[in-house]
């Protein structure tokens, strides 16, 4: 009996050193978890119809929709995405239709934007923003995805939920930013192909916070698509939400459907 209980005990002790280890092991990297979480795959290209509503802090809303052809670029000249947006609402603004060529963050290279008036009859390129510019609640920074060495990470907390695992990610940008930092959570509800990004906090230059961004996600093909998006600006206290109404994924778009040429004919 002594001998059976000094192997008991034996056994405890190792399980109970090992336990901690495997635990350890189990926890995934920062850098692991931005790239099971953040880096979604899109698909080839998307045909969306969007909503986009801007509400001011005095309650007023300006709402609009368009037709979105969105395409992966994959790289081609330093191009790594396309997007055209074609107004269908207010009706006043119906015909004037916007393109955007953006480029990978390697390249150095700032977006190509254009703008088609439809009383002129003519395609205009656009001056790059103001980087600071929130108009539509996102900064030109905002739009495009960023590479995984552009960033420090440090995972600053994980929890479960009764909807799965929470990861709460801090970035650090290595190079000039309009942002400080930001907090991003991410929840994997199940395996890491669940995993998603849920929210974000963006900080400024004095660390104090600008903004409050959360995301909701469409899977069609497993291929992420935005449903809601919704962006609270902390300074002016306005809200701009991004609402698919309409998704549909890789369906043939082509290099000629960003072209000026398409922005003149609007939407096929």
């Amino acid at each position: 009996m002594g001998r059976h209980i000094f192997c008991v005990l034996s056994v405890s002790i190792v399980v109970a050193a090992v336990l901690p280890v495997a635990a350890l092991a189990e926890t995934p990297s920062a850098e692991e978890i931005v790239k099971q979480c953040y880096y979604k795959n899109q698909g080839k290209d998307q045909h969306t119809r969007l909503a986009i509503a801007i509400k001011s802090a005095d309650g007023k809303e300006n709402a609009s929709e368009y037709t979105r052809y969105w395409k992966d670029a994959a790289g081609e000249g330093d191009l790594e995405e396309k997007m055209v947006l074609f107004t269908l609402s207010p009706k006043e603004s119906r015909g004037v239709n916007y393109m955007r060529w953006a480029y990978r963050s390697a390249s150095g290279k700032p977006p190509e934007q254009w703008v088609y008036l439809p009383e002129l009859q003519t395609v205009r390129r656009v001056s790059q923003r103001d980087p600071n510019d929130m108009t539509w609640g996102l900064t030109d920074e905002d739009f495009r995805i960023r590479a995984i060495d552009e960033d420090d990470h440090q995972l600053v907390e994980t929890r479960t939920t009764p909807e799965g695992t929470i990861y709460v990610i801090q970035y650090t940008p290595r190079s000039p930013s309009v942002y400080s930092r930001w907090i991003s959570e991410f929840i994997k509800p199940d395996g890491w192909s669940t995993c998603s990004r849920r929210s974000d906090k963006f900080y400024d230059k004095n660390d104090r916070i600008l903004k409050k961004v959360s995301y909701s996600w469409i899977v069609l093909d497993n291929t992420w698509v935005w449903d809601t998006v919704t962006i609270e600006n902390q300074r002016d206290l306005s809200v701009v939400t991004y609402k698919t109404l309409d998704a549909r994924v890789n369906v043939g778009l082509v290099d000629e459907d960003f072209t000026e040429r398409r922005l003149k004919r609007g939407a096929p």
